[in-house]
């Protein structure tokens, strides 16, 4: 189903029959990069829990349970199979993207180093089985954070803005509650860090979460620290942004995607598709609805939660915190990315492919109309790493574009070790 996360499916090149091979869970972006074993009994893939959540799987042909191979959950690139019982795959398991072994003989694989080259962009490549070599390409987008001045008058060209423009990734902006910083998220030190800027992009530098590596998260509503959700630690985390620092645990709950409340004193959270509001001070939480999703945005009266319904869902739904009732809003949203939108005091700016061109569309929440805004620039980021971000002032939308970059394109032949160094 087009809403579905993304699946392998299996197809018959006789008659083009279609058979669905995995069924990743529906708040995950889903499964790719398949490869067949030599002996065509299974598939190897990639599972996309979250942005840089990535796990090397397998599955038979026939059908079933599929069987995870990693747990580290670093940013991979590809894999392959050097044999029926050993997989190759490119990941970032330490400060570059290398090639690693798993033999899927032993119960609990391993992944152990099969190449000392490295790359700083994730790889694509494909094995010669008969010689052990590999070719390879590095590539990634990037990926920057820009501003689309609302205030134009109808008809004049969309006023386009860089903001933060980096060679890394540049994702997710957040304004803090007085419009004046925002934050961010970005791999320009090799890491995946927050970041806090001037509005304009100057003055960026990241906030230390430690051993932490951030996920989504939200300011608090003095604006001095924020609230983060982890991927490989469990529970939600506040962070100053002054010296020294202080990281505090709100919860050790498995709670993500924090969004704060229009009262300050809690954050909304989702655990599957269950919304929580979890408080701030102590972590106490109280279930909202088990039908939610996220992104999640409170309205500024606080009576409604809007939220997305999953990662290729089309639909925003709302939530009356008073009533329970829960109806769908915008059912267009581009699958796939489910946190392009904003809600404005006029209605939900979202993305939306219209006769082949993708554009910023505001649905009006009066009279349930939609206007075109304008059209979106630049390239689509990958799933799951886009992203709107609404000024206070409602005078400015900050977009997740991808820049053009240099074809960083090469095939290279590159020899597997023959001695295997443990992870």
């Amino acid at each position: 189903m087009e809403t579905d996360p993304l699946s392998l499916y299996l197809v018959h090149i006789s008659d083009g029959k279609k058979i669905r091979l995995t069924y990743p869970n529906m708040d995950m972006i889903g499964d790719v990069a398949p490869r067949f074993s030599p002996d065509g009994t299974r598939v190897a893939f990639i599972r996309l829990k979250y942005q840089f959540e990535n796990d090397v799987f397998v599955s038979p042909v026939t059908g079933g349970e599929s069987r995870r191979l990693t747990d580290q959950s670093h940013l991979l690139g590809d894999v392959d199979w050097q044999s029926n019982d050993n997989l190759i795959f490119s990941g970032r398991l330490d400060d570059k993207f290398r090639f690693w072994q798993l033999d899927l003989r032993s119960p609990a694989p391993s992944a152990m180093l099969a190449s000392a080259v490295g790359t700083d962009l994730p790889t694509q490549f494909s094995i010669v089985r008969a010689s052990g070599w590999l070719a390879y390409s590095a590539f990634a987008p990037d990926l920057n954070i820009w501003s689309l001045d609302l205030t134009q008058r109808p008809g004049a060209p969309p006023a386009w803005n860089t903001v933060i423009q980096t060679p890394g990734e540049d994702i997710e902006p957040s304004f803090s509650p007085n419009g004046t910083r925002v934050a961010f998220r970005s791999d320009q030190s090799g890491k995946i860090e927050l970041w806090v800027s001037n509005r304009d992009g100057s003055q960026a530098s990241p906030i230390d979460t430690q051993n932490l590596t951030p996920s989504v998260y939200c300011w608090e509503r003095d604006g001095k620290a924020l609230i983060f959700a982890s991927p490989a630690t469990i529970g939600l985390f506040e962070v100053s942004q002054s010296p020294p620092y202080r990281l505090r645990r709100i919860t050790a709950l498995p709670y993500s995607h924090p969004a704060l409340s229009v009262d300050g004193k809690s954050v909304f959270a989702i655990q599957g598709n269950f919304v929580y509001r979890v408080a701030v001070a102590d972590g106490a939480a109280q279930k909202v609805s088990d039908q939610g999703g996220a992104p999640i945005v409170q309205s500024k009266d606080g009576r409604y939660l809007y939220f997305a319904r999953g990662r290729m869902d089309p639909t925003i739904s709302r939530l009356d915190l008073e009533t329970g009732n829960q109806t769908v809003v915008v059912s267009s949203i581009f699958p796939g990315y489910s946190d392009s939108w904003a809600l404005t005091q006029k209605g939900i700016l979202f993305l939306k492919m219209e006769s082949g061109h993708l554009l910023i569309k505001l649905h009006d929440l009066t009279t349930q109309n939609e206007i075109t805004v304008a059209e979106f620039a630049g390239s689509l980021p990958p799933v799951g790493l886009s992203g709107f971000a609404i000024s206070p002032d409602e005078r400015t939308l900050f977009v997740v574009r991808g820049d053009p970059i240099s074809a960083n394109i090469q095939a290279i032949d590159v020899p597997l070790a023959t001695k295997h160094e443990p992870r």
